[in-house]
This record gives structure tokens, C-alpha cells and sequence, in this order.
């Protein structure tokens, strides 16, 4: 686990733990490599990192945003009021 994704789920934990007897639900995404335009440009200057890429998500693969958006849907309460 990378510094600044230990330090998200470290606040994340922090923040939910303090927070739940005000009603308030905690939740938190922390993302893989997904196909964006950033992403593209880093494979076109270093084509080596393609495999590494490829090979190191669980799922052998980039993420899309539509696997994000999903998990973000999935993480939303019926809402009651915003």
C-alpha cells in the first residue's frame, strides 16, 4: 500500500469512527488505475509500464469509469434528505 493510500484509509477510519453517533455514515473509495486520458499518456512516454499496469489490478486489467461510478451507487443510502 502506497503512503498517500494508507493515509486515506487512515483518516477514513478515523472520521467513521468519530462520526457515527451523529447519524453520519462514512464511506470511502480509493481507486486502482483507470483508463483516463492521464493514464494514456503515461503508457504512450513509458510503454514498459503496460504490463505492470495490466498485471498488478486483481482483475488484470484497467478500471473503467463505469466500475467506479457502480461502486459509487452501490455506497449511496436511499436518501432521506441532503
Amino acid at each position: 500500500m502506497r503512503a498517500p493510500r494508507a493515509l486515506q484509509k487512515s483518516l477514513c477510519i478515523q472520521i467513521a469512527n468519530g462520526l457515527p453517533s451523529s447519524g453520519i455514515r462514512v464511506n470511502c473509495i480509493s481507486l486502482g488505475y483507470v483508463n483516463t486520458e492521464m493514464n494514456a499518456e503515461i503508457v504512450r512516454q513509458r510503454p514498459e509500464v503496460l504490463y505492470y499496469l495490466n498485471e498488478a489490478p486483481p482483475m488484470k486489467r484497467f478500471g473503467q469509469h463505469m466500475d467506479l461510478a457502480g461502486g459509487l451507487v452501490w455506497l449511496m443510502p436511499a436518501l432521506q434528505h441532503v
